[in-house]
């Protein structure tokens, strides 16, 4: 039969160093996600993650925006051993802000992207 689990996770971190927030740690984070799986040994799964803002550099003098993120996944069972997958992550396709240079540069973290995959479950 089918069977449906799932995930949340909620995080608080209120950290100072010398009354100055660390580097690329944002004060709130949250997650979320879940695994349906059919009789015919299909799954669909879905996550969604979300960080507050933060500061690049220590100094907290260049933030980085809040950003979400939502993965997707297909997965067929083909032996009780292998599976085939597609998934796409950053499916949204976020612009999630990684850095910011000095000089107002900013980097950028992966697009959406897709991917097709084998998994093995060793015995």
């Amino acid at each position: 039969g089918a069977a449906f689990g799932w995930r949340a996770a909620l995080n608080f971190t209120d950290a100072e160093i010398g009354g100055l927030r660390p580097a690329q740690a944002p004060e709130w984070s949250a997650s979320g996600g879940f695994d349906w799986r059919f009789g015919n040994g299909a799954t669909i799964a879905a996550d969604i993650v979300h960080e507050s803002e933060r500061f690049e550099d220590d100094l907290n003098s260049r933030r980085l925006a809040p950003a979400t993120i939502v993965d997707l996944r297909l997965e067929q069972e083909l032996t009780a051993t292998l599976f085939v997958y597609a998934a796409v992550d950053n499916a949204l396709d976020a612009a999630v802000e990684t850095a910011e240079s000095a000089d107002g540069v900013e980097s950028f973290g992966a697009p959406r992207t897709a991917r097709l995959g084998l998994r093995v479950r060793l015995p």
